[in-house]
């Protein structure tokens, strides 16, 4: 397998992965008819919770070494595509969640 840098197709996937996350976060809670700004703000904060894990911003440890996820993709059958480092969906979750909820923006 090999591994190919590309910065913009990384991107467009880590975001994909984050929203459909959020989604299944959000339509959770929806289907249990969870009230709209309780429901943003548990997507929300549970989003960022998964996605500090998987770009390993939450510090964890095994056997007294430390764990850190490096992202990849499948891009076809022998590459996966990665992006120099840990992936960033932590960073913008919060916009990409508020996103998934705007009839509930303050203007």
């Amino acid at each position: 397998m090999n591994l190919v840098y590309d910065h913009d197709t990384f991107e467009k996937m880590q975001d994909r992965i984050i929203k459909e996350i959020a989604n299944v976060i959000k339509n959770q809670l929806e289907a249990n008819n969870i009230g709209l700004e309780v429901a943003r703000e548990i997507t929300a904060d549970a989003t960022f919770e998964i996605a500090a894990i998987i770009d390993g911003s939450l510090i964890m440890e095994l056997d007294g070494k430390t764990v850190e996820p490096i992202l990849t993709f499948k891009s076809n059958e022998d590459a996966l595509v990665w992006d120099e480092g840990s992936s960033w969906m932590h960073e913008v979750v919060y916009g990409w969640v508020y996103d998934l909820f705007p009839e509930s923006h303050q203007e």
